[in-house]
C-alpha cells in the first residue's frame, strides 16, 4: 500500500474510483489515512497532506488528550455505573427480577439497572441488546424530525459497528452503533444527522458540511463536545 512519510507519521493512501477529492481522517487508533481518486497524482497527494500537517497534528494532540483519559473496565457488580442518553444508572444485580420486567434479564426501573443474577455470565450481551432494542424508537424519532430537512434512508439498524458511531452504506442505509444510545440526546441526534446528509455526500468536502450546516446549524459544537467527551462513552463492555 502507498503512504507518505512526515518526521514520524507514517499515513497509509488509499486511492477509490469513487473519490472526487482527496481527504485526510485521523482514526481513533491515531491512525492517518488519505483517501483520494484513483488517478490522483502523488505530487497533489504529497502537497495536500504536507498543507495540513498542522491539523494532523492538532487531531492527533486532541486524540491523546482524549485517550489519556483512564476508562475503567466493565463490572457487572452492584454498584457499576452505565450510561443511557448522557446519564448514569447503576447496576443492581437481583436474585429475583420485578413483574414488570415480563422475563427480561436486564431492565432499567428508576435511577437503576436491574440484573438478574443468572445472566452475569451473559451480561455484555445482555447490555447490547438493551441499547439496541431501547435505541431503535429514539433513533427513530431524530430521523422523523429530521426528516423536513433531508432525505430519509431507506432502512435504519442499530447494532455493533466497531468504534465508529455511525455509518451509511452505499444503498442508502443508516447504521447507528449501540454505543451512540449512551450519549446524550443533542450528541446522539448529530450522529443520526451526520450519516443522514451523508445519503447526499459521500464524503466529507465542502458540499458535506455546508448540508449538515443547514440541517444542523449547530452542528460544530455538537461535533466538538463528541470529539472531546465521546470516548468516555465508547469503552468496551
Amino acid at each position: 500500500m502507498e503512504s507518505i512519510q512526515i518526521d514520524e507519521l507514517n499515513i497509509s493512501i488509499k486511492r477509490s474510483s469513487r473519490r472526487k477529492t482527496v481527504g485526510i481522517t485521523v482514526n481513533r487508533d491515531g491512525s492517518v489515512c488519505v483517501a483520494a481518486p484513483e488517478d490522483c497524482e502523488r505530487e497533489q497527494i504529497d502537497q495536500y497532506v504536507k498543507s495540513k500537517t498542522l491539523w494532523i497534528y492538532q487531531k492527533l494532540g486532541q486524540r491523546e488528550l482524549i485517550s489519556s483519559k483512564e476508562v475503567p473496565a466493565k463490572e457487572y457488580v452492584d454498584g457499576s455505573s452505565f450510561w443511557y442518553l448522557g446519564r448514569t444508572y447503576r447496576l443492581v444485580v437481583c436474585d429475583e427480577m420485578p413483574e414488570e420486567a415480563h422475563g427480561s434479564p436486564l431492565f432499567l426501573c428508576g435511577e437503576r439497572f436491574l440484573l438478574d443474577r443468572g445472566s452475569i455470565g451473559n451480561a455484555r450481551e445482555c447490555f447490547r441488546r438493551w441499547y439496541v432494542d431501547f435505541g431503535r424508537p429514539i433513533v427513530d424519532r431524530l430521523i422523523e424530525q429530521l426528516s423536513n430537512r433531508i432525505s430519509i434512508p431507506s432502512k435504519v439498524d442499530i447494532r455493533d459497528i466497531g468504534f465508529r458511531w455511525g455509518s451509511c452504506t452505499k444503498e442508502g442505509k443508516v447504521l447507528i452503533s449501540w454505543r451512540s444510545i449512551q450519549l446524550p440526546i443533542d450528541a446522539l441526534e448529530y450522529v443520526v444527522a451526520h450519516e443522514m446528509v451523508h445519503l447526499l455526500h459521500r464524503n466529507h468536502d465542502k458540499d458535506f458540511w455546508h448540508q449538515l450546516q443547514k440541517v444542523m446549524p449547530d452542528y460544530r459544537e455538537r461535533k466538538d463536545w463528541l470529539a472531546i467527551n465521546g470516548e468516555k462513552f465508547a469503552a468496551d463492555f
